[in-house]
């Protein structure tokens, strides 16, 4: 009796020493992959909020006076909450949004990103897009079926970081075709200009 209990003693040690190590789930049980990212520190992403602003009006007083009728669209604005244990010269985001049975993709590159524990950065889908996935129907955001964001291994397409809006049983954006390129960065939208000190300095497309 002595010998069998011994026996099993050892093999559960064995598989707490050996056994697949755990990963840190989120407050929606969504599983959060932490890693080094080329040298720069851990990275977590904390959080994702969602809406669905209008497009932003600006006042001039100089230039082009003339009144023009027209009707303010709603874009899906997706921020990203994250943090980084050490500074980072770059971090590479993409962002997975799937609307209309569709799943957009985008991707960012931040840079000069300090060490902190509440760090943000914005995507946003314009409102044409949304307009042809819903076929005119009105956006709000039930219309948006799941979001995800990925930090990825700078100079390889690995995430270090995941974190999903809702509840999945799969990742969905491993399994989705990918329509890429219509999650925009801010400085391609009207909303470049507006909350400058919130997010991280996004590279511009083309510049090294």
């Amino acid at each position: 009796m002595k010998i069998r209990f011994s026996a099993l003693l050892t093999a559960l040690l064995c598989l707490v020493a050996c056994g697949s190590p755990l990963r840190a789930q989120n407050a929606n049980s969504i599983t959060t992959s932490n890693g080094p990212a080329a040298g720069n520190g851990t990275f977590e992403i904390k959080a994702i909020n969602v809406s669905t602003p209008n497009t932003p009006e600006f006042t001039t007083v100089a230039g082009e006076t003339q009144t023009k009728r027209y009707t303010l669209g709603k874009w899906i604005e997706i921020e990203a909450e994250f943090a980084s244990s050490a500074r980072a010269a770059e971090v590479e985001f993409k962002f997975f949004v799937v609307l209309g049975g569709q799943m957009l993709t985008g991707d960012e590159t931040l840079v000069d990103v300090p060490a902190g524990q509440s760090l943000f950065t914005v995507m946003y889908v314009a409102p044409r897009t949304i307009s042809t996935l819903l076929k005119g129907q009105p956006l709000n955001t039930g219309s948006i079926t799941n979001v995800a964001v990925q930090i990825l291994r700078q100079g390889i397409n690995t995430p270090v970081a995941i974190r999903l809006l809702k509840p999945a049983p799969a990742p969905f954006y491993n399994t989705l075709q990918q329509v890429p390129g219509l999650v925009l960065i801010k400085p391609n939208t009207p909303f470049a200009n507006l909350w400058w000190d919130r997010y991280e300095q996004v590279r511009p497309p083309g510049a090294r």
